[in-house]
């Protein structure tokens, strides 16, 4: 799975926008306890779809702040560690949501899945132990790539516009 990370939080009010400062927070995961949590099928998608849903994200959060808004790294793990129980808070989901129906029948974008919880009703105390856990878990069993390090495609145009001011990236 990939997770693109894309907090404008990471970076607004600092002078100089470093590796070391985009990093992956427990916050990165909240909409998995909400609406949840889009991540693209590494093992199914083509370098298009990446790309495409890259771009969709960046003009997303580029919209909403033009200076800020962008992809500053992603997150690569395995599915089995959202799958797993996580203590007695129950187990994350995660659903193949196959988006952009064409007119064939296929999907622009068929890699697509939703990380989901799959107990509704926790009190905030437990959702907060839960992302935790699920943080924990994600970071020990995944690799974290920021933007300009990733090779299997190109996110570099998706960095934000004060990243790429201070890098020289194109």
């Amino acid at each position: 799975m990939r997770l693109f990370l894309v907090s404008t939080s990471d970076i607004k009010g600092q002078q100089r926008v470093q590796h070391e400062q985009r990093r992956f927070k427990v916050q990165s995961l909240k909409r998995a306890l909400t609406t949840g949590l889009s991540a693209v099928r590494l093992s199914h998608a083509s370098v298009e779809e990446i790309e495409y849903s890259a771009s969709l994200l960046y003009d997303f959060q580029a919209e909403r702040d033009p200076e800020h808004g962008g992809l500053l790294s992603v997150i690569d793990f395995p599915v089995s560690v959202v799958r797993m129980e996580i203590d007695h808070l129950g187990a994350m989901c995660v659903f193949e949501t196959p988006c952009e129906p064409r007119d064939d029948g296929s999907f622009r974008r068929p890699s697509h899945a939703d990380i989901v919880n799959s107990v509704h009703g926790l009190v905030e105390e437990a959702k907060k132990v839960k992302l935790e856990i699920l943080h924990n878990r994600i970071q020990k069993h995944g690799n974290q790539h920021h933007v300009e390090d990733v090779t299997d495609c190109n996110l570099v145009p998706f960095l934000p516009k004060i990243v790429k001011d201070e890098s020289g990236a194109p």
